[in-house]
């Protein structure tokens, strides 16, 4: 992680800018309105496209990249649709069902549904991305499927160790915040919310930093068909 952070220090430098500024807006906005919070999240992830690309090709194919670029070729064009895509799977569903119900039960129902859903899904697809980024001959949605066929417990267990942190820091600080220890940081008022903002930007940030690294290093582990093999 050092080493990526050293070689791609200009990307490493604006994608966390981006994931603060992002986490600042959130914590503004509270967390009674779901459906803006879900937007500037799917409205972060495509904008750390870049910073994603450039840590599969610096792992991948040894490239290093120095500009956070926006450039409309075919590798952004395809991570970042298909990153729309997945967001829209995730939270557009429960936004609708939102509308159309007020059952609390039904809700959590369908947010653990809309979780197994996501997980499975990120899984099986994990290693497509790096395959794109790094201009593989076989990057399709099909050749990931085959790839990862039967890895479903390997490939878990690798992205577990990377949310591990982020999951138990988000919920130390729910739990501190409601016993009133540390502030909430959905109160943009309170100062004293700032530190835990910066705490989980960076390690949201670190986190996404993370799982490209994992993603790429399972494209070199298990990615034989995505890598054009028969």
């Amino acid at each position: 992680m050092a080493e990526v952070f050293a070689r791609l220090r200009g990307p490493s430098i604006i994608g966390f800018s981006i994931y603060l500024v992002f986490e600042a807006g959130e914590a503004a906005i509270g967390p009674d309105n779901s459906l803006l919070r879900d937007i500037l999240d799917g409205i972060r992830d495509v904008l750390l496209v870049p910073f994603d690309i450039a840590i599969y090709r610096l792992l991948i194919l040894g490239e290093v990249t120095s500009r956070y670029s926006f450039a409309l070729n075919t590798r952004l064009q395809r991570i970042a649709g298909s990153t729309i895509v997945l967001w829209s799977f995730n939270n557009i569903p429960l936004h609708v069902l939102s509308l159309v119900t007020s059952s609390d039960l039904i809700k959590a129902i369908a947010i653990f549904a809309a979780m197994v859903a996501g997980i499975a899904v990120a899984v099986r697809i994990a290693i497509f991305f790096p395959a794109i980024a790094s201009d593989a001959r076989g990057a399709t949605i099909g050749s990931a499927l085959a790839d990862t066929r039967g890895q479903v417990w390997f490939i878990l267990k690798a992205f577990l160790i990377v949310f591990l942190p982020q999951l138990m820091v988000t919920i130390a600080l729910a739990g501190l915040a409601s016993l009133g220890v540390v502030g909430d940081v959905s109160d943009p008022s309170m100062w004293s919310a700032l530190p835990q903002v910066m705490l989980i930007g960076t390690i949201g940030f670190l986190t996404q930093a993370a799982s490209a690294v994992i993603a790429s290093l399972l494209f070199d582990w298990i990615g034989d068909r995505v890598k054009g093999a028969p």
